[in-house]
């Protein structure tokens, strides 16, 4: 159980603030599958990084934040590089 918690803590701290993410895929939302949570293509920028949650707080260019968790990133999302 450590070692699987210390794997995903090393996953989120190759990221920094400013970085972009990019769905790999659309994603619907598990409350209300009509409503999509990320969109294929689109770039979320990193808000935060928590490092010992582990997890990314990210934001899309219409301002929505959610919370992305190192399988669910490893899975959905690709690093993109620096916001200019």
């Amino acid at each position: 159980m450590l070692e699987a918690t210390l794997t995903q803590c090393q996953s989120i701290w190759q990221y920094q603030v400013g970085d972009v993410v990019v769905a790999k895929d659309t994603l619907m939302s598990p409350e209300n599958p009509s409503t999509s949570v990320f969109t294929k293509g689109k770039r979320y920028e990193v808000l935060d990084v928590l490092p010992l949650l582990p997890a990314l707080i990210v934001v899309d260019d219409e301002g929505e934040r959610n919370k992305l968790l190192p399988d669910f990133l490893a899975d959905h999302f690709f690093k993109k590089g620096v916001v200019d």
